[in-house]
């Protein structure tokens, strides 16, 4: 069962999933048991790097999962079986991983998902998105403008 990573991985996604490895000397990148020596160079091979590139496929027999979660897509017709989703909920799921991955509060999740903001600053306030300005606008023309007075 095959799938094929979304983005970049910095920590390993399946228990069984053996990691990857990159040629300091020519760059090249494979997956599998770690090697001695690069099969392209024959440069000895360093540490794993303990990241997983983005459109890695991965195959596993816990693939499917992955797809249900929203981190990769099927690579194969037994891991669409296996997740047993529509195109469309794969693509939910993979909208509910982003807003996982860029930490967003459950509580924001709709003016997320309206583009009204798109993540937080260090200090909490919500960094607005391209829809802010239409939403405001909105949100006047409901309650009328927001007016301060001077004490």
């Amino acid at each position: 069962m095959k799938c094929r990573l979304l983005r970049e991985e910095s920590t390993n996604p399946c228990e069984e999933y053996p990691g990857v490895w990159r040629c300091r000397a020519c760059g090249a990148t494979g997956e599998g048991p770690k090697i001695e020596r690069c099969p392209e160079c024959g440069s000895p091979v360093g540490q794993r790097s303990g990241r997983i590139p983005a459109g890695t496929v991965l195959e596993n027999n816990q693939a499917h999962i992955l797809v249900k979660m929203g981190i990769a897509t099927p690579e194969d017709e037994e891991c669409t079986r296996a997740a047993g989703m529509t195109p469309s909920q794969m693509t939910d799921a993979q909208h509910a991983q982003e807003k996982v991955r860029r930490g967003i509060h459950p509580d924001d999740y709709e003016a997320y998902d309206a583009g009204v903001m798109v993540g937080y600053k260090p200090d909490g306030s919500f960094i607005p998105g391209p829809n802010y300005l239409d939403s405001v606008v909105e949100e006047n023309r409901k309650h009328g403008p927001i007016i301060v007075e001077d004490e």
